[in-house]
C-alpha cells in the first residue's frame, strides 16, 4: 500500500485497472518519500528504478509540478 501521483495512474483508473480509495491522513497535504536499499547490491530493478528518478518528466509527474 502505498501512495503514488495521480497523472501517473490515471489510465489505469480510466481504464478500470485501479481504484481510488479515500484514506485519513494528517499530513497537511505533505506526503513524505523515503527510498532506501542495500549499498552492497544494485541490481537490475535498482538500475531502472534510479534511472527513472532522474529523469525531469518523471520528476514533475511525482511531485505534480505544472
Amino acid at each position: 500500500m502505498g501512495t503514488v501521483s495521480r497523472k501517473l495512474v490515471e489510465p489505469h483508473i480510466a481504464s478500470g485497472e485501479m481504484v481510488i480509495k479515500e484514506v485519513e491522513l494528517d499530513t497537511n497535504g505533505f506526503y513524505p518519500a523515503v527510498c532506501a536499499w542495500r549499498t552492497t547490491h544494485k541490481g537490475q530493478g535498482l538500475q531502472w528504478l534510479i534511472k527513472q528518478l532522474q529523469k525531469d518528466e518523471i520528476k514533475q509527474q511525482l511531485l505534480d509540478v505544472k
